[in-house]
């Protein structure tokens, strides 16, 4: 399940998505709760990301193509969590109802795992969030 937490962001980049992918990656803080683990791989970063933008009320967040080689043999839950960690976290932005994940600003069918089917944007998930 995924646990909610805060971060403290600069009045002028709070509610940008690519503001709040950073602070997604950047992992848990000292403060967070001690159940609260990591939702990428080591070694992902801003760096694997070519673009974040909103097109209506769908974000999208344009990996470039050397994120595949860094999933590949990914397990299922490290590639669910990592997805919807995106997913459910963009998703709380006002008038953001979906993410879409491209690879070099294409749709494929997954970023690298294979596990899931991302060829069309994916709305939230709150089944898999952990009640405070």
């Amino acid at each position: 399940l995924f646990m909610s937490v805060e971060r403290m962001v600069e009045q002028g980049t709070a509610g940008y998505p690519e503001e709040i992918l950073t602070e997604l990656m950047r992992g848990p803080a000292g403060l967070d709760d001690k159940d609260v683990s990591p939702a990428f791989l080591s070694g992902i970063s801003m760096e694997d990301v070519n673009d974040v933008y909103l097109a209506g009320d769908v974000a999208v967040v344009d990996f470039n193509a050397s994120i595949s080689e860094k999933l590949e043999g990914i397990s299922r839950k490290d590639e669910s969590m990592m997805i919807y960690s995106i997913v459910n976290t963009l998703t709380n932005i006002e008038n953001i109802k979906r993410v879409q994940f491209l690879l070099d600003g294409e749709r494929v069918e997954s970023l690298g795992g294979g596990i899931i089917n991302i060829i069309d944007p994916l709305l939230k998930n709150p089944g898999i969030i952990k009640d405070e």
